[in-house]
């Protein structure tokens, strides 16, 4: 990744009460919704191939805009469990990419 911008972050918190001490808050939540809008970003990509005794050689560099949003749910298990990504979804769409070789692009 060449570079990338994020435009705004929501994050949403679900709590479970506790078993014990019903009234004071967990420290962590059980399930964190975190929406991240207004991606743009740019990727970069270099081929090198030598060929054959240098018969066949590619040499080219790429570079790829992305735009669009990612929506993640993190689970928070128990301290010994730590936390895991159960679930993950995004919607990208490519922009304009350039392809530039020896003669240019």
């Amino acid at each position: 990744i060449k570079a990338i911008e994020v435009g705004q972050v929501r994050m949403g918190a679900c709590r479970r009460p506790r078993r014990i001490l019903r009234g004071v808050p967990r420290l962590l939540p059980d399930v964190l919704l975190v929406s991240i809008e207004d991606v743009n970003m740019t990727q970069a990509l270099r081929v090198q191939y030598p060929g054959v005794f240098g018969v066949g050689a590619v040499a080219a560099d790429a570079v790829s805009d992305m735009r669009g949003s990612l929506n993640l749910t993190i689970a928070f298990g128990e301290a010994s469990d730590g936390s895991k990504v159960t679930a993950c979804s995004g919607d990208f769409q490519p922009g304009a990419t350039q392809l530039m070789g020896p003669l240019g692009v």
